[in-house]
Order: C-alpha cells, then sequence, then structure tokens
C-alpha cells in the first residue's frame, strides 16, 4: 500500500503572536497561549504544518525606539523555530507579480512566492541586482564629492577613484573611510549590508572580485540565523533600525496618506452636497462603500500603469475586463479591498488611517497564498465584509492564536 505524503499547512502568523509567545511574563498570566505554543510547536514538529514569515513581520521585530531591544532577541529566536528561514516575498514585490503575470495569462503558484533561503527582504542578489548597485555607489560617491568646493580638485579626486563608471582598485582607502550613514542609501538592503558584511567585502563586490552568486550565498548565509542578524540592528545605531524599519514597511505611510486624502475629499464632498440637498447624512453613507470603492479602483488603475508601464487607456480597458472578477490579482486585490473597508470604517469614525493600519491589511492579503492566517481583531473584523464566495477560496482566519488548533484540525483530517 502506497501512503501518500502529507502536503504541510501552510500558516502565516501575526507579529503579535511571535511578541506574545516568546515573552515568559506575558505566557505566565495566560495558561490558553501557552497551551498555543505547545500546539504550534508539536504541529510543527510532526509536520502538520510550516510556518513562514515575511519582510513585514521582520520590520516589526526591532522596533525604532530602544525600550524594545530586550524583546527582539526573543522574538527573533521564536521566529527562527517555527520557521527555520521560510519566507514569502514582501507584499508589494508580490503584487507586482501579480499584475505582471496576470498581462501574460500567467498562474502564480505557492512556489513562485515562497523562499527557503532566507531571502525575506523581496530581493534575490542577481546580477541586475549587483549591476544597480554597484552603479548607485558610484553616484553616491559622486555626490559626496560635489561637497568638495574646488572644481579641479573635485575632478582629480574622481579619476583618483573611478574609470569608466567602475571603482578602480586604488579606492579602497576612501572607501573603508567612509562614514557608516553614506554609501548607497537608495538600496533598502544597505544597512543590512553593512551590519552584516565588512567593508572590505563589500568593496570587494563592487570592484567584481566576487561575483553576485558568491556574495549572495556569503549574504543569506548570515542572515539566515535570524537572532543574530536581530543582534547586529540591535547593537546598530538609531539611524540604521530607522533606515531599515522604514524600507521593511515599504510604502505603508505614503498609502495610508492616500487613502486619508480620499477620505477627506469624500467627507469634504459629503458635506457640501448634504448643505446643497443633494443628498442626505443617510443616503451619503449608503453611497459611501461605492465612493470609497471608486477611490480604491483608481488607485489600482494608476499602480497598475506603474507595473506594466502601459497607456492608462489600455490599462483602465484591462481593469474594467476583470472588475467583475474581482480577484484576478489575489493579494493586491485582497489588499484593495480590505482598504475600502478600512476607509469606510475610519470615515464613519472619523479617525485617522496611520501606517499601522496599511501594515495590518497587508499581512492579510497574503491570503490567498496561505492555508491559514491570523489577523488581529481589526483587521479581521474588515476581512468579515469581503465577498465570501471570495474569501472562501482563501486561507481560514483566525482572530485569535488559541483558535489555530481548530482551524487547523476542521482542514487538515488531524
Amino acid at each position: 500500500m502506497v501512503i501518500a505524503e502529507r502536503i504541510p499547512f501552510q500558516v502565516y502568523l501575526d507579529t503579535a503572536d511571535y511578541s506574545t509567545l516568546s515573552n515568559p511574563a506575558a505566557l505566565d498570566n495566560d495558561p490558553a497561549k501557552v497551551i498555543a505554543l505547545e500546539e504550534i510547536r508539536n504541529f510543527l514538529g510532526q509536520g502538520i504544518i510550516e510556518v513562514r514569515f515575511s519582510a513585514s513581520i521582520f520590520g516589526e521585530v526591532v522596533h525604532i525606539d530602544s525600550d524594545s531591544k530586550k524583546f527582539a532577541v526573543p522574538r527573533a529566536g521564536l521566529i527562527k523555530e517555527f520557521c527555520k528561514g521560510r519566507t514569502i516575498i514582501n507584499p508589494y514585490e508580490l503584487f507586482e507579480l501579480e499584475v505582471r503575470s496576470s498581462a501574460t495569462n500567467q498562474i502564480i503558484a505557492r512556489n513562485d512566492v515562497y523562499r527557503d533561503n532566507g531571502d525575506f527582504f523581496g530581493c534575490n542578489l542577481d546580477d541586475a541586482w549587483a549591476k544597480d548597485f554597484r552603479d548607485n555607489a558610484i553616484k553616491e560617491v559622486q555626490e559626496i564629492l560635489l561637497k568638495v568646493p574646488n572644481r579641479a580638485k573635485r575632478r582629480q579626486l574622481e579619476a583618483q577613484l573611478i574609470k569608466n563608471g567602475k571603482f578602480r582598485p586604488s579606492s579602497k582607502a576612501f572607501w573603508m573611510n567612509l562614514k557608516e550613514s553614506e554609501g548607497d542609501s537608495s538600496d533598502p538592503l544597505y544597512p543590512i549590508l553593512q551590519l552584516v558584511m565588512t567593508k572590505e567585502r563589500l568593496f570587494q563586490f563592487l570592484l567584481g572580485e566576487i561575483t553576485a552568486e558568491t556574495f549572495r550565498t556569503e549574504f543569506f548565509g548570515k542572515i539566515l540565523d535570524i537572532e543574530n542578524l536581530v543582534q547586529h540592528i540591535i547593537d546598530a545605531k538609531t539611524e540604521y533600525r530607522e533606515q531599515l524599519y522604514n524600507g521593511l514597511r515599504g510604502n505603508a505611510k505614503k498609502l495610508a496618506n492616500a487613502l486619508q486624502q480620499s477620505i477627506d475629499n469624500i467627507m469634504e464632498n459629503r458635506d457640501k452636497f448634504i448643505q446643497s440637498g443633494h443628498f442626505s447624512l443617510d443616503d451619503f453613507n449608503k453611497k459611501l462603500r461605492e465612493i470609497a470603492y471608486s477611490a480604491v479602483s483608481s488607485m489600482r488603475i494608476n499602480q497598475t500603469t506603474q507595473w506594466l508601464g502601459l497607456e492608462i487607456a489600455s490599462v483602465e480597458a484591462e481593469a474594467k475586463s476583470k472588475e467583475a472578477k474581482m480577484g484576478a490579482y489575489p493579494a493586491f486585490d485582497l489588499f484593495l479591498l480590505l482598504a475600502t473597508e478600512l476607509m469606510i470604517t475610519k470615515a464613519t469614525q472619523n479617525s485617522k488611517i496611520l501606517p499601522n493600519d496599511i501594515v495590518d491589511i497587508m499581512h492579510a492579503s497574503y491570503a490567498p497564498y496561505f492555508d491559514c492566517i491570523r489577523l488581529d481583531r481589526r483587521t479581521a473584523e474588515l476581512y468579515k465584509r469581503l465577498p465570501k464566495n471570495l474569501t472562501d477560496q482563501y486561507a481560514v482566519p483566525v482572530s485569535k492564536i488559541e483558535g489555530l488548533k481548530n482551524a487547523i484540525s476542521l482542514n487538515n483530517s488531524i
């Protein structure tokens, strides 16, 4: 008799889970969470589940403020124990991949978005990245040289450092003496590169003395030990942690501001329409979802245009053709639907959208690529409002870590 191999149930946990389950004081006061922790460990040990984390999760493990340092290493230790290097690409990379794949009628599978080598930064450090990194490093050095007031001296220095768009070997002393805050600040990976790779090794890479493949192997070998990586970050200066934190969280602040601007416009128009007698408050509230969805749809079209580089008219036509089938871009559309519900909630409550709100719905947007997903209470409420025929295709949402066993048991025949 042939016994079918069990396919592990794919689970995505919330940032708060790593914080609570790694905090002895929190566990002492909550026996139910102690049981939940043991259940997760048992499921992992039996191969029933696999847990993955993302750049967004990691970005919240090490906070900018120094008071949170003592909690960071235990959190990282639990991520290491649960995930063992298993990750999923960051949300922005996933959204763009979905849009580009849809444009060529390709279907994305989980293996296309899962990583098992510790790459949770959304960058594979391939040859194209290596070229961009080297080019940007040249530009950064040229900008530093612009601070030299004497033009002739500046040209002389540049000739000593750079030839034909590449660093000269003789530029090593200049590179080694760069301040820690200087370098390729345009690359969100740069703070981590500086923390885990020596300046000498970085310089060898810039010169092309080591290949992108060698550099990638060394780099991922270092960051795969997430406890050690977090210790590096804790020991780093505040500006490093801030740059890394903001880089890993992506454009959450920018998105929060854009959605908030839409809400402000909606509320301003609401007041004008009510005052003019065109709508009553009840009428407007009934139209609020339609208005919010329209605002988010415009965001969808604009972002799709940017990713595909197409004329906006053709993207609009594509968007309209897919509108009846919301979910053509599973994670991206889920994010936008949750953003719609978030806008409605904030407009109704007359409260502001914060970057943390965006990060929360980004976590939830992974649902199409997991079997079970832990959502915080507020995001779980937004998720419940979405069309059931859509969410039924996605991960089982769990609003409390204590409910994880039940969700796994119901769907995995334990």
